[in-house]
Formats: C-alpha cells, structure tokens, sequence
C-alpha cells in the first residue's frame, strides 16, 4: 500500500469517526426501521407506481381528470414522506455529511489543482466574484 493510499484510508477512517458521520449513521438506521416512516414511504411508492402505470398507457386511454387526482394523491404522499421527523432527521443529518465530505474534497481538488475552494450560497452581497 502506497503512502497515499494509507493516508486516504485514514481520511476515511477520520470521516467515519466524525460526528457528522455518527449522527448520519444513526438516523440511516432509525429511517430504514421506522415502521411509521416506512409506511408512509410505502404508500409514496404506491400512488408513484399507480401513476406510471396509468402513463404508460396510450395517450387516447388516458383520463386527466384521474392523472391529475393521481398526481395530486402522489404529491400528498411525498410530501408526508419529506415532513415526517425521522426523514426530516436524516435529511439534514446527510446534508451535514455530504457537506463535510464536499468540504474535504474541495480542499484535496486544491491542491491538485490550485483552484480555490469556494461555496456560493446564492447570495451575491459582498461577493467578490464567481472564479
């Protein structure tokens, strides 16, 4: 194993022990066996299933009226799936991971690369330009 290798396995390793990765870890395994959450993403799949299928078939078959109850019903159900609290939980627990993770990559891309790192939130005061 190269040095370099064994550098970016304790990176990882490092990662792994970070409280953005715990908390991440911790709430995947609440998400994935919360019945309540599981049900309710059940029923998303459901209702998303119903509607593709219904859209599958030719476009003179179709009733709008009922694609559009459809779609309503499938866009009720995702949004239970996204404000449940055990989902809103490992959202932001995985954003939180992912921004660690992007935050290390963009310091490695600099020094392969020399590009500064930067992150733009959107918005512009005081902004001393996109690079």
């Amino acid at each position: 194993m190269t040095d370099l290798t064994k550098l970016a396995h304790e990176l990882g390793e490092a990662i792994e022990a970070s409280e953005e990765f715990k908390k991440y870890a911790e709430a995947k395994a609440l998400q994935e066996t919360d019945s309540e959450l599981q049900m309710v993403i059940g029923e998303y799949n459901l209702r998303r299933m119903q509607l593709m299928n219904e859209l599958q078939k030719e476009t003179k078959d179709q009733d709008e009226e009922m694609l559009n109850s459809m779609r309503e019903m499938m866009n009720t159900a995702y949004d239970k799936v996204i404000s449940h609290p055990v989902m809103k939980q490992f959202s932001e627990s995985s954003e939180a991971l992912q921004e660690l993770v992007n935050g290390v990559y963009q310091i490695i891309n600099f020094h392969v690369t020399g590009e500064e790192p930067h992150s733009c939130g959107g918005n512009c005061s005081g902004c001393s330009g996109c690079h």
